[in-house]
């Protein structure tokens, strides 16, 4: 039985709890909806729920694909079990096909416009500073990563883009 015990961590869409296993925690999906990193908050019933349920299967299945992800299995509608990390890269990639959100706001494109070559950005996770654009250049000289490790995490990316474009059946490739 992995039943949920002490809170690890709020974040804005997502709660971790300890778990009697110290290798594993449960993960509870929030009915938070959140825009422009956190500045615009609702709640939207059930939210939480398709969240878990499509994190699930979207984990599922990449590990299907050969990929090494934090799930082990749901709990219930709104909890998953996961593998507890103790490193955690403080680090968010983003890949865009599309421009979209604050790429197209910051480069004046038109939203929904179809780039000719996959853009792969990086922030710093880091509330206090609303999660800024970084390059890697920072995330090395802020000691988050080392290049040998974006060099990887470069490769693991560009491959998620892909596989992720096959399973949301996506003509972007």
């Amino acid at each position: 039985m992995n039943t949920q015990g002490e809170l690890l961590y709020t974040g804005k869409t997502k709660q971790v709890f300890t778990t009697e296993n110290p290798e594993l925690v449960v993960i509870h999906y929030k009915d938070d909806a959140l825009a422009y990193n956190g500045i615009k908050r609702a709640q939207i019933t059930n939210k939480g729920a398709i969240n878990n349920k499509i994190s699930a299967n979207i984990f599922q299945r990449l590990e299907s694909l050969g990929f090494n992800t934090h799930f082990v299995k749901l709990l219930s509608d709104r909890e998953q079990l996961c593998k507890r990390k103790e490193h955690i890269i403080k680090l968010e990639f983003i890949v865009r096909n599309i421009a979209a959100g604050s790429m197209a706001k910051r480069l004046g494109l038109k939203v929904g416009t179809k780039l000719s070559t996959p853009i792969f950005e990086i922030c710093y996770k880091n509330d206090d500073l609303n999660d800024p654009l970084i390059n890697e250049h920072h995330a090395v000289a802020l000691g988050l990563s080392t290049y040998e490790e974006l060099a990887e995490i470069y490769v693991i990316v560009h491959r998620l883009n892909i596989e992720l474009q096959k399973i949301f059946n996506l003509s972007l490739i």
